[in-house]
């Protein structure tokens, strides 16, 4: 657990991803992105890479997307999940796992103060999710979904506020109908690219999941034009006596 400083660069080139350079950590391995489904959850045309390092008392994945520019969008977008998975698979509370998300051309935090009016961004999510029943069942694996984002920059002179959803969510066994997690509000941020943190909810078989969302924007375009992307991460959790259940995961999208 904790923070890791290893750093691997990978490149991919006519359907072949190779490892061109890795600091610290020497011991991660191009796995298979098949490992979690994703071509079959995401619904992007996004390129995706699965990573696998053996750790003390189990493994550590990553698996990532990066989103190419659409036409006059000059940002890459890169969203992950990575996941500690232990040996014994049922030790459930060693399970560890996490989301990240970035861009290539974080928008200029000066800009966002004369913005106006509203911009909709629609684009895909994904991550992973675990439950434990009353009666001791467990569950784990990956979804993915639709997010949908509305940024509301007010007048002249103010940041703003963001909210949306997550919604279409499916897992590799199907749909999981009547569910979507609400982005509440976030307000936008005075620093750091407009940086927004804001509460996450969800209601599932009569119970609330709670938790917290995030996100960037990206993608500087014509002086004056609201930003291109937007990319973060979100989870919501549930502890309930003897049952419990979160997800996590990341999310892209694009105005």
């Amino acid at each position: 657990g904790g923070t890791t400083a290893d750093q691997v660069e990978v490149e991919f080139n006519a359907g072949t991803y190779t490892i061109r350079n890795m600091r610290q950590g020497a011991e991660w391995n191009i796995g298979t992105a098949d490992a979690v489904s994703l071509d079959d959850i995401s619904g992007t045309d996004a390129d995706a890479i699965g990573l696998v390092k053996p750790e003390d008392g189990g493994h550590r994945f990553v698996v990532a997307q990066t989103k190419s520019p659409t036409t006059g969008n000059t940002d890459w977008l890169t969203a992950g999940i990575w996941a500690f998975v232990p040996a014994d698979g049922n030790a459930l509370t060693s399970y560890e796992f996490g989301a990240f998300a970035d861009g290539g051309d974080l928008f200029e935090q000066d800009n966002l103060q004369a913005l106006t009016g509203e911009a909709s961004y629609d684009g895909r999510a994904f991550g992973v999710y675990y439950s434990i029943s009353s009666d001791g069942e467990s569950d784990a694996g990956p979804f993915g979904g639709a997010v949908g984002l509305v940024a509301d920059f007010g007048d002249t002179g103010e940041l703003g506020t963001i909210s949306g959803s997550v919604t279409d969510i499916a897992t590799p066994e199907g749909p999981v109908v009547g569910v979507e997690l609400a982005l509440v509000g976030a307000s936008i941020g005075s620093a750091n690219g407009g940086f927004f943190t804001g509460d996450t909810r969800m209601t599932r078989g009569g119970r609330t999941y709670e938790g917290r969302w995030g996100g960037q924007f990206f993608d500087n375009g014509a002086a004056g034009s609201a930003p291109g992307s937007v990319a973060g991460t979100f989870g919501a959790g549930i502890q309930q006596g003897n049952q419990a259940g979160a997800l996590v995961g990341a999310f892209v999208a694009e105005r």
